[in-house]
Formats: C-alpha cells, structure tokens, sequence
C-alpha cells in the first residue's frame, strides 16, 4: 500500500501522508493560480476588445469627419463648376470662320 501511495516501501506512514498533504496543497494552489491567471486573461481580453471598440468608434468618426469635408469640397468645386457654366451661356457663340457678332447688332 505504501509504495503504491509514496512509491517506496521503507518511508513511515506519516511519512507518506506528509507527502500526499503536501502534493494535495500544491495542487490546490496550482488550481488558485490557474483561476487567479484565468482571470487575469479574461479581464485582458475584455479589456483588448473595449480598446478595439473604442479604436473602431473613433476610426469610423474620423472617417465621417473626412467624408464630410470631402463632401463640402466636392460641392464647392460644383458650384464653381455651375458658376463657369453660367459664364460661358453668357459669352457670344462664334459664327462661321470664327467671327462673332458685333454688339452692334445686337
């Protein structure tokens, strides 16, 4: 029986449940630290996908921010665009050869 329990014969019996108390313990504080390392992983993990959240918030913010003004710039280039327009509806047409009218005649 003891060399089953303690792997040897001539050890005593308190001897042997020294060991098998002191092995128990260790295992039991091996258990502690692996929930205390869970834990910790978990709580990091948590915490790495809160950052990501926030890292992705601000990401799209920015994306609307630069959007936006890219909006804005392209309007203003189409309002330039609709003002030249304008400008050349108002210049004479050119008749044959490249003449235009004179303002006489108008």
């Amino acid at each position: 029986m003891l060399k089953a329990v303690c792997g040897n014969e001539s050890v005593g019996l308190g001897y042997c449940v020294n060991l098998s108390l002191t092995a128990r313990k260790a295992r039991t504080e091996a258990v502690v630290e692996m929930k205390d390392l869970l834990t910790d992983l978990d709580r990091e993990m948590d915490d790495r996908d809160r950052r990501r959240a926030l890292e992705n918030q601000e990401r799209e913010e920015h994306a609307q921010e630069d959007w936006a003004r890219e909006s804005a710039r392209l309007n203003e280039r189409l309002l330039d665009l609709n003002l030249l327009m304008q400008v050349i509806q108002r210049l004479p047409v050119p008749q044959a050869h490249g003449q235009y009218p004179s303002h006489d005649a108008a």
